[in-house]
């Protein structure tokens, strides 16, 4: 579960169901076209394909590096097969 507030104060949730990795960092790192406040699909992730080379998840299974950019405050960045958002 991923709590904060977004850019116009209101309290957000995020529930991730089956997440098998997430990793926190105050630095940023961004690549060609992601935005900076935004929520991104990595697609071709180097840190999802070692999760199925190292067989944490299987090849066919459906999941996906999600990138979550809080507006130089950080950023969030989980292997999940989905989530929800609760407004």
């Amino acid at each position: 579960m991923l709590r904060f507030q977004d850019w116009q104060e209101n309290q957000r949730e995020v529930f991730f169901p089956d997440t098998v990795a997430f990793k926190w960092q105050m630095i940023e790192t961004f690549i060609d076209g992601e935005e900076y406040d935004r929520s991104h699909v990595i697609t071709e992730s180097k840190w999802l394909a070692e999760h199925v080379k190292q067989g944490e998840i299987g090849a066919q299974e459906e999941y996906k590096h999600y990138k979550f950019n809080f507006s130089g405050n950080g950023q969030i960045e989980v292997i999940s097969n989905g989530f929800t958002v609760k407004m």
